[in-house]
C-alpha cells in the first residue's frame, strides 16, 4: 500500500507543543522553536531525513547565537 500526501500534523509545534509549553514554563529561560519541513507520508524517507536536516541547522545556529 502507498500512502500519498501530506502528514495531518498542522504547521507549528504540532502534537509536541504541549511539552514545549511545559518545558518553557518549568525551566527559566527555555526556549523552542517550530520546524519547517515538508512532512510528508507518501515520500516520508526524504522528508524525515529534510527535518533532521533542518533540526541539526536550527540547533546549530542557536548554539552560534
Amino acid at each position: 500500500m502507498i500512502i500519498t500526501g501530506v502528514s495531518t500534523e498542522p504547521p507549528g509545534e504540532g502534537i509536541i507543543g504541549a511539552v514545549a509549553t511545559t518545558v518553557k514554563s518549568s525551566v527559566p529561560g527555555s526556549d523552542s522553536e517550530a520546524v519547517g519541513y515538508p512532512a510528508t507520508l507518501g515520500n516520508y524517507t526524504t522528508s524525515e531525513s529534510t527535518g533532521v536536516s533542518t533540526m541539526t541547522r536550527l540547533t546549530e545556529n542557536y548554539k552560534t547565537k
